[in-house]
């Protein structure tokens, strides 16, 4: 492989990119952009993402040609005007570029779903339904509880209303007849 593989040192890809960010002014460096600059330069350097750079521009030839596919294929599927400059990765695109997983033509394991990540969200997904529903059951449970309670007091109070009422009327009746 001709040159390094990239630029961000022992940093993860997120890393970079809040440091590319910091150095140059909080600009945005999504995705996309911190992985082709990561293989332009150091994120404290004067690098930056043109879409028009040649494979010269980056520390590995192969690396112009990921870049080309995937914003080849994201503009067949998002449109001409996507701006991968702008934009998180697409894993469906990533994984449909990639190809054969043994050459490693994925962009970034990091961002991209794996069909292993699919399933984990699916399960995650059906974990927390059950949790939900566990959670709405419990809280019908406490409300119907509640409700049982106030109807209790309820017919406590107007029990001990009705008697003071008995007991006023028999006061005044015996008021009266004397």
């Amino acid at each position: 492989m001709p040159g390094p593989a990239h630029h961000q040192g022992n940093r993860t890809l997120d890393q970079y990119a809040a440091s590319w960010s910091q150095a140059h002014g909080g600009q945005p460096c999504p995705p996309l952009k911190a992985w082709a600059m990561a293989h332009k330069g150091k994120a404290t350097s004067e690098v930056d993402y043109n879409p028009e750079d040649p494979p010269e521009a980056y520390s590995n030839a192969t690396v112009h040609t990921r870049l080309t596919q995937y914003t080849e294929m994201a503009r067949e599927v998002h449109g001409t005007s996507w701006d991968p400059s702008t934009e998180d990765f697409d894993g469906e695109i990533i994984m449909r570029v990639g190809g054969d997983p043994s050459k490693e033509l994925v962009i970034s394991p990091s961002h991209t779903p794996t069909a292993e990540h699919r399933t984990d969200s699916a399960q995650l997904r059906d974990e927390m339904e059950a949790k939900l529903q566990e959670q709405e059951a419990m809280y019908n449970a406490r409300l119907q509880e509640q409700q049982l309670l106030y109807d209790a007091r309820l017919q406590e109070e107007r029990a001990m209303y009705a008697a003071r009422m008995q007991e006023e009327v028999q006061r005044q009746m015996q008021t009266m007849f004397q």
